[in-house]
């Protein structure tokens, strides 16, 4: 039983159960049952807001009022340890439930629990989700990397989203104020269309929510005043609040993919080993997802199925589909051939004019721009297991300030992490160790870099000139480790400096995005420092010998 369950598709995939079983559910008449929530997004509200602005806003309304903070990782749980009253893990989850329960605790925050905790009445009265949810399960994470950028993924992200909305509100009676927080669940919620994919009841309380953030200025007392309406118990805003709900109905049928039907029916069949039966079932979704446009990265990770089922009767007809799977999408299984370099060019490129042609979507809408620059700018910290992160934010950062990009390693299973074109046959060369903590840098990071620096030289010849680039919190080698020669390292006081120089660029841009143009766009950025050399100079350090 579930009433956030809007894609009943893993009860197919992972459980077995019949599709038309799924589809034909038993369902309430209505879907008033739920309680009352004030949905609000304050960074899309208020682009500029700071978070930890935010954080000492959270701090002082926690003195009041039970406040539950729900974070993805350890790693983000530190962020707010400072004004935590509890940070509850495992070993001491049920107690700090218990003491919510009882009396006011204070500001608690929870570590990737979005499910399994009920928190009714004053035991929480504003929750906070800050960050989108991570894979835990190593296969989770395997397909989180290669379905990036998907509805697929999306679709899994917020239903553990509206999961951790739950907490909160456990009864028709109940109230809660529900903050969604950080740059990445913004630009997902609002610019990737993610709020459709929830269940019809938080869709409604989300869209009544959202016209109430409209008549908001984007101050934090502009926030404060919404979420004191519903703490406060407005007359108004509980009519509204419950009229947003009454003759909401949950589907009449349930909603099951036809691809989730097929990887069952590709196991099931395989398990007692008909291979033949096992591969029409993924080609039928496949084909399934070509008809229907779901994107390249959906297609190569199906494809890529379908290559481990033909692998099991025909390991070279395998290989030739896995070369199809990875001409939609880089990041799936390498043949064992592999797949030919493709050369990036800098010979033409201008920084300047593709700024003005790559912002050109954001000119009817400049904060967009922000809330895109922001999740971009929250992906480029150095944190434990966050390399695909920091790697994707290293690539599109260098789209935003009007360079061109590669994932080599990722994409072509040799070459650097990141490869930036920057005009006139000039290119970075970037290693990322983003989950580094120790002091110096290792022998085996810098014999890497060295590596990626050949692979440049010899796929670009004599004519490119590159410069290697470390990107790791210190600058020190350690005294066995021989930097190549002309090597430059992003440091955690360069990286912060960077991040910075960005978010005040593209700040300047959005007052002048509608009518950008190349001689503006230049101007700004070499004001900003984030022209090739003036990059370099202001962003990178030396590397020195310990």
């Amino acid at each position: 039983m579930t009433a956030t369950l809007a894609d009943d598709s893993i009860l197919v995939s992972d459980f077995g159960a019949r599709p038309d079983n799924v589809v034909n559910h038993i369902t309430p008449r209505i879907a008033n049952d739920i309680g009352e929530r004030m949905i609000l997004a304050p960074q899309e509200i208020a682009p500029d807001l700071d978070e930890k602005e935010l954080r000492a806003f959270l701090a002082d309304l926690a003195r009041r009022h039970n406040t539950v903070v729900i974070v993805p990782s350890t790693y983000r749980a530190e962020f707010w340890k400072d004004v935590a009253a509890e940070v509850a893990t495992a070993a001491n989850l049920a107690s700090v439930v218990d003491r919510l329960r009882q009396q006011h605790v204070g500001l608690v925050v929870l570590i990737n629990k979005y499910d399994g905790v009920d928190l009714p009445g004053d035991a929480c009265r504003i929750l906070v989700l800050d960050g989108l949810p991570q894979a835990r399960k190593l296969i989770e994470r395997v397909e989180t990397n290669v379905l990036a950028g998907s509805r697929q993924l999306l679709g899994r992200q917020i239903q553990r989203i509206e999961q951790g909305m739950g907490r909160g509100i456990r009864g028709r009676d109940d109230h809660c104020v529900v903050l969604l927080m950080g740059g990445s669940v913004t630009r997902s919620l609002f610019f990737m269309g993610a709020k459709e994919m929830f269940s019809p009841a938080t869709l409604a309380q989300f869209e009544l929510s959202k016209r109430v953030a409209a008549q908001l200025g984007n101050a934090l007392k502009d926030i404060d005043e919404a979420i004191q309406v519903c703490l406060q118990r407005d007359k108004e805003w509980r009519k509204l609040a419950r009229e947003a709900v009454a003759n909401v109905s949950y589907p009449a049928k349930g909603a099951v993919r036809k691809v989730a039907v097929a990887q069952r029916n590709a196991f099931e069949a395989a398990s007692i080993r008909d291979f033949k039966d096992a591969e029409r079932a993924m080609q039928a979704a496949a084909d399934d997802a070509r008809a229907n446009n779901e994107g390249d990265a959906v297609m190569g990770w199906l494809l890529w199925q379908l290559a481990e089922y033909k692998q099991l009767r025909d390991g070279v007809e395998a290989q030739k589909v896995l070369k199809a799977a990875i001409q939609r999408n880089r990041r799936v299984l390498k043949p064992l051939e592999g797949i030919d370099y493709e050369r990036l060019e800098s010979k033409d490129l201008t920084q300047a004019k593709n700024v003005a042609w790559n912002l050109m979507p954001y000119k009817n809408d400049p904060n967009r721009l922000i809330v895109f620059a922001n999740a971009l700018l929250e992906d480029l910290k150095f944190a434990p297991n966050n390399a695909s992160e920091f790697e994707a934010a290293m690539h599109d950062l260098a789209g935003l300030i009007g360079y061109r990009s590669q994932r080599p390693e990722l994409e072509f299973n040799k070459g650097p992490d990141v490869l930036w074109a920057v005009g006139d046959l000039k290119y970075l060369v970037i290693e990322c160790k983003s989950g580094a903590s120790v002091e110096t840098v290792s022998k085996q990071y810098a014999n890497q870099l060295a590596g990626s620096v050949h692979w440049f030289a010899a796929r670009y010849g004599d004519d490119a000139v590159s410069t290697p680039i470390l990107v790791h919190p210190s600058s020190v080698f350690e005294y066995a480790a021989t930097p190549p020669p002309g090597v430059r390292v992003i440091t955690e006081e360069c990286l912060s400096k960077l991040r910075d120089a960005v978010r005040a660029f593209v700040h300047a841009i959005r007052a002048s995005v509608s009518g950008l143009d190349t001689a503006k766009a230049k101007e700004l950025l070499e004001h900003h420092r984030l022209t090739p050399d003036a990059l370099l100079a202001a962003y990178t350090v030396k590397p020195r010998t310990s």
